[in-house]
């Protein structure tokens, strides 16, 4: 199993400060928890009331899910120090907005988490940083360079992605390990041109450390009409699928013209927001074009 160094600070301590001053419920520190590199809810009877128990219950299903982007960006931090929880300065260096901003942190490159930390607090504060944002909840595209008031009920801690994001998702699961077809489910905002680097490797053994690991690059490209998106894998490791099923969804209010997948696929156009297709990933590479 790959090691990672450089994790990076945590404010879920300065959040569990701020608790018992302002009343915030300990669920919101539960919560915060799987957005960081090291989680740990011991006791869930300790987050009182049902209806905080399922948001622990479905932001621990989140940490899963988002267990191929946590363990890519582990795997950066082992090979190059960048941590996984970096303050904003880190990605906006020329923002002044962010030098001495403490609230809000990116989780990887493109995902930024607001923490709330006031009891009873219904909507929350968020900067964010010039450029187009969308909220990691609704999909909603959201204006940057300027501070918002986001929802911010129990359910719903406030997250944005980055234009440019390229986000993997593994299935829903009740703990690592668990059989499965290695399903994989790409999030993709297109920009001028993005790439994300998905790490794999066995997940029990120090073969990674003789070369004994798969990367996947995956690449989104915007064309005058259309997105352009590849997905080459390479590498390998003990017990990796020869295949896997994918699925991939580009965000693109307007409905295409034509899609072109250079291997088997399904596509369709849902809720005016989402290209979805699926097909298998094999050793070749796969290659998505779309026309609007």
């Amino acid at each position: 199993m790959m090691r990672a160094k450089s994790l990076g600070g945590s404010p879920v301590r300065a959040l569990k400060r701020s608790s018992k001053r302002r009343g915030v419920r300990p669920s919101r520190c539960a919560t915060l928890r799987t957005l960081t590199p090291l989680v740990s809810i011991a006791d869930a009877s300790s987050v009182g009331l049902v209806n905080m128990r399922f948001a622990c219950r479905d932001y621990a299903r989140l940490r899963y899910r988002l267990f191929p982007y946590n363990y890519s960006l582990a795997w950066q931090a082992h090979s190059h120090g960048t941590p996984l929880m970096r303050p904003l300065v880190v990605e906006f260096p020329s923002d002044p907005n962010v030098v001495d901003m403490t609230s809000e942190f990116m989780w990887g490159p493109t995902l930024l988490v607001a923490p709330v930390t006031r009891g009873g607090a219904m909507h929350w504060p968020v900067y964010l940083p010039s450029g187009t944002w969308y909220d990691f909840w609704t999909h909603q595209d959201v204006a940057g360079d300027r501070w918002i008031e986001a929802a911010a009920s129990l359910e719903r801690m406030p997250m944005f992605v980055r234009r440019g994001a390229i986000i993997p998702f593994g299935p829903d699961l009740e703990y690592l390990g668990e059989p499965g077809d290695g399903s994989l489910s790409l999030l993709v905002y297109p920009s001028e041109s993005s790439m994300f680097e998905l790490y794999e490797d066995d997940g029990e053994t120090w073969a990674y450390e003789q070369g004994a690991y798969a990367i996947t690059r995956i690449t989104c490209t915007s064309l005058p009409n259309g997105v352009h998106v590849v997905l080459a894998r390479d590498g390998a490791f003990a017990g990796m699928p020869a295949q896997r099923p994918v699925r991939v969804q580009i965000y693109l209010p307007t409905a295409p013209n034509s899609v072109r997948v250079s291997t088997e696929a399904t596509w369709h156009h849902d809720d005016n927001r989402f290209v979805s297709l699926n097909f298998s990933l094999a050793a070749e590479p796969v290659e998505i074009e779309i026309q609007t």
